[in-house]
């Protein structure tokens, strides 16, 4: 109770799943003035302190352990901090990697004082020590056991030096190896490590794109510069920062500190070996990480040695100390509904107002006269950081829109106009974060989501988006009207060495089902009107998002076979519209499915003869 706002309270005699909703519902509507009298009390501090004086009388200490601090959002740390500030009743254990925290952590290491409250201890401190290399050591054989023995010592060393001071990455290469031979050679391991560094430089660029515009860009820049001045590039690059800007008045941390720990963070940069991170520190020094040194055509290190050091300006490694864009959000709502506009206008105007935000740019789905509506709006929702999208109703073109958005991998938000009942959300929309409108409270809730996913896009990051696999033939909904057209589809597709999927409406409430729709090539769907035509929406947006499957040369044009017994009957103007433009999608009656998986076949033959 005394963590609740006063006006919160309930003098509740049984607590119950209705009791807890009712507190929630209350909190969500409270103004943030009336939470300032309950960080003077403390209350999280009073809670566990009673609570381990009671649990050492009847049970022994109480260990609280707190994994993962890493993806809490910043502002909501500081009662779990203070808490190292901590009394004989319990001990407190909290984890997270580097970088965590920035100001608010900053702050409240002014009062919780290292080594007189708590102690650091950092893992990895010296990855090119044997004690470091003994303990990943153990850690792959807890998680692999005995088949570490059919990967080649010379993978298992590379494995080392690229794993640094990360038992995950190292993890990670490992499972790859065991999981396809072919990775356990020097040429499928180079392969293997090409694809590991573009993901691990993707990741690291959706975190720092508040700080700087291309990550990637920087890297190149510095790895340049190393091939120049000190040939060969070795595993090490020890990097020294000049011109260090003094942080403004009233303000603990510069932006590029914020940069450095968002870095430190998503391990685009490493600490020093035997140098400490600890909050509020700036350091002068960092190193890249071998994986994003490595001269990627280049045979693999095998070794460690000693880090080369290099002295970069700021600008080096921010893109010239230029500013990074402001950030783009689009906004999906439904043109036609005057609460939907309302809720448009409401959101940017909430969103200006925010310090983070009063310089961003904002996109919707209306179109200047004379552009080619459909690929304005696709181009928009490809630059956006973050999509809010309206779905109360579960208007086709905006699942369209989303799913265009997920096959891109973008944040997202959806927002109901009140608070949403368990039935108003899909099963397949669930994992989502839901916002609601219908108040001030919600619109700042939903700002708060999109503040978050900008400054932390480590914090509940979308889903990888799926993969499209070439030869992946799938059939969505099997319908009274469409099987006898779905066996002539399997016929042509075996003839062709394609094992086409079917899936029926009851298995389209598996993510993973729906992951594996969304990767498709070959994706044939059918609209009838009913709510199930939501989820075909989706997934067809998420296709549209990667109109090719493969690389390079070796690129299949993906195709949507929209099946309607009265074709453009039930589709939304959106997916209309790709086929107007000649782009992925054919509208169709039944009759005409096999002909237009014809071409799809031919493409896909032609395709596998570049291949071979």
């Amino acid at each position: 109770m005394m963590c609740l706002p006063e006006k919160s309270r309930r003098n509740i005699q049984q607590l119950d799943a209705r009791c807890i909703n009712e507190a929630r519902d209350s909190v969500n509507r409270a103004a943030l003035g009336d939470f300032e009298m309950i960080g003077a009390a403390n209350p999280l501090i009073s809670f566990v302190s009673e609570a381990g004086e009671c649990n050492r009388r009847v049970h022994g200490p109480l260990l609280l352990l707190f994994d993962r601090a890493d993806v809490v959002p910043p502002p909501s740390l500081p009662p779990v901090f203070r808490l190292l500030d901590q009394a004989g009743s319990h001990i407190v254990l909290l984890a997270t990697r580097p970088g965590i925290g920035g100001e608010p952590l900053a702050r409240i290491s002014q009062e919780v004082v290292p080594g007189d409250h708590y102690d650091i201890l950092s893992l990895g401190l010296y990855p090119r020590a044997p004690d470091w290399t003994n303990f990943v050591q153990l850690a792959l054989e807890a998680q692999f056991g005995s088949q570490l023995a059919i990967v080649p010592e010379e993978i298992r060393n590379c494995i080392m030096v690229y794993a640094r001071d990360s038992t995950k990455v190292a993890v990670d290469l490992m499972s790859h190896c065991l999981a396809d031979s072919a990775n356990r050679s020097v040429t499928g391991f180079i392969k293997l490590l090409q694809e590991f560094r573009e993901d691990y430089l993707t990741a690291a660029q959706a975190t720092l794109r508040t700080y700087v515009d291309n990550f990637g860009q920087s890297i190149r820049r510095i790895y340049n510069r190393m091939q120049k001045e000190h040939k060969p590039v070795t595993p090490g690059v020890l990097v020294t920062f000049r011109q260090r800007v003094q942080p403004p008045l009233f303000q603990i941390l510069t932006t590029f500190d914020l940069f450095v720990d968002a870095a430190l963070r998503s391990w685009a940069l490493c600490m020093p070996d035997g140098q400490r991170w600890i909050p509020g520190s700036r350091p002068a020094q960092v190193e890249i990480p071998p994986l994003f040194m490595w001269p990627k055509d280049d045979k693999p290190w095998t070794s460690y040695c000693p880090p080369t050091s290099i002295s970069i300006s700021v600008g080096d490694l921010t893109g010239h100390g230029g500013p990074p864009s402001p950030p783009t959000i689009f906004i999906a709502y439904r043109m036609t509904f005057e609460r939907s506009q309302q809720f448009r206008q409401d959101l940017e105007a909430r969103m200006r107002s925010h310090p983070m935000l009063s310089n961003a740019t904002f996109f919707d789905g209306n179109v200047p006269y004379g552009a080619k509506w459909p690929l304005t709006i696709r181009e928009r929702i490809s630059k956006a950081h973050v999509m809010v999208a309206d779905v109360q109703g579960m208007r086709p073109d905006i699942l369209f829109e989303i799913g265009f958005a997920y096959g891109l991998g973008k944040a997202l938000i959806l927002a109901f106009e009140g608070h949403p009942n368990a039935g108003d959300i899909p099963v397949w929309l669930k994992g989502r974060q839901i916002g609601h409108y219908g108040d001030g409270g919600g619109l700042d809730g939903i700002v708060a989501g999109v503040v978050t996913h900008l400054s932390d896009p480590e914090f509940n990051r979308p889903t990888r988006p799926p993969q499209p696999v070439p030869s992946l033939v799938v059939w969505l909904r099997v319908l009274d009207w469409n099987k006898l057209f779905l066996d002539q589809l399997k016929t042509a597709a075996n003839r062709e060495g394609l094992d086409p999927e079917v899936y029926t409406d009851d298995q389209l409430t598996s993510e993973n089902i729906i992951r594996r729709a969304a990767s498709a090539s070959l994706l044939v769907l059918s609209l009838d009107g009913t709510s199930m035509d939501d989820l075909t929406h989706y997934v067809a947006g998420a296709i549209v998002s990667k109109p090719l499957a493969g690389r390079g040369s070796a690129s299949l044009p993906r195709r949507v076979i929209v099946l309607e017994t009265k074709p453009r009957t039930f589709a939304a103007l959106s997916l209309q519209k790709c086929e107007d433009d000649k782009d992925t999608v054919d509208l169709v009656n039944p009759t005409q499915a096999l002909s237009a998986a014809k071409r799809f076949f031919d493409a896909h033959k032609k395709w596998s003869s570049k291949v071979k």
